[in-house]
């Protein structure tokens, strides 16, 4: 200090600023781990549910195929395309791929959806109101989104015909992506509970704040239809630019 004609008065100051910005430093340090921990927990255990899940779908689609094969072979035929596009998705999305096109997630939704027709037949009605295709998203967020309109929604609809409405709108601040079904809705508080029935919808959330600074709006009610909404900001700012778009239902 004394070679460098340096005042010793400023050596306290200085060492008390340096170990704060040590300490910054290494919070957001550790801040930042944690975050990618969480991801990765979040992760694991949405592919422990889509395994648990999985079997019983593909019980009920392979089922729904053999019967096709012998009653009408040409719609086994566009199953089974749908089977494959379906499962190569699923396979993609386990290798890692963090964004993809939205026209691919949702041409992904619909090999999934066409799936689940074989099931309902005439009483589920799937409707596309696209108003863009031409940004990145995760993958199998809108996918996640359809499953629970058809699993939570549409699968407990003791009468009438189940629709599930899938539509984008481009605002001045944010892009909207929207699911919507006219089902018999659920307790929206269940998503905040720490279990397996909702990691799903918890993942989309992670994934969707991660990779996009983006939000999901959901409001449902029991015995009243569900309407889940991805918010994008077009700056990279979390924000809702137009909350009665959120708010159209399906007739």
């Amino acid at each position: 200090m004394h070679f460098f004609g340096m005042d010793y008065n400023l050596i306290y100051p200085v060492t008390i600023v340096s170990f704060i910005f040590m300490f910054s430093f290494a919070y957001m340090w550790q801040v930042e781990q944690n975050r990618e921990q969480q991801i990765i927990i979040s992760n694991d255990r949405l592919f422990r549910l889509q395994n648990q899940i999985r079997p019983h779908f593909l019980y009920n689609t392979l089922n729904s195929i053999y019967m096709l094969c012998e009653n009408d072979p040409k719609a086994a035929q566009s199953a089974i395309s749908n089977f494959s596009e379906y499962m190569r998705a699923n396979l993609d999305y386990l290798e890692g791929v963090s964004l993809i096109p939205l026209d691919k997630e949702l041409e992904n939704v619909e090999h999934y959806l066409e799936l689940e027709k074989m099931r309902y037949g005439d009483n589920l009605e799937i409707e596309y109101d696209i108003d863009f295709v031409d940004i990145m998203i995760p993958p199998m967020v809108i996918q996640v989104l359809a499953e629970n309109a058809v699993k939570h929604g549409i699968e407990n609809k003791a009468d009438g015909i189940g629709r599930i409405v899938i539509r984008t709108r481009r605002m001045a601040k944010s892009d909207f992506i929207i699911v919507e079904d006219n089902g018999v809705g659920f307790d929206i508080n269940e998503i905040n509970r720490d279990d397996e029935s909702h990691i799903g919808i918890k993942n989309v959330r992670e994934r969707l704040n991660r990779f996009l600074g983006a939000t999901l709006i959901i409001e449902s009610e029991i015995g009243k239809s569900t309407v889940a909404a991805i918010s994008i900001p077009r700056n990279q700012k979390d924000s809702v630019s137009n909350k009665t778009l959120f708010h159209q239902k399906t007739h």
